[in-house]
């Protein structure tokens, strides 16, 4: 496999990651559910730890499943306001 794409559809509900090969063909796909916590009644967090676990345990997930040595690009979406501050 050459030239993949690893794309991250970054949900409410669900993260979901695939692996697209150079003809955009799916070659591999994961879904896992957002851990998101509720502190407190009305609120709902995702810290940015628990974030980066949950989307690199994912990402090894998919790694042992298919290989992403050929990873040539990377891409993200994420239709609600999903940010986070870095430095």
């Amino acid at each position: 496999m050459r030239n993949t794409i690893l794309t991250f559809d970054l949900g409410t509900s669900y993260f979901k990651l695939c692996l697209f090969d150079e003809s955009l063909r799916l070659v591999a796909h994961k879904r896992v559910a957002v851990p998101v916590e509720h502190p407190a009644p009305g609120r709902a967090e995702l810290p940015v730890v628990t974030f980066e676990h949950c989307l690199g345990a994912t990402v090894r997930e998919l790694a042992r499943q298919v290989g992403m040595q050929d990873v040539q690009q990377i891409c993200f979406a994420s239709q609600a306001n999903s940010f986070t501050l870095l430095d």
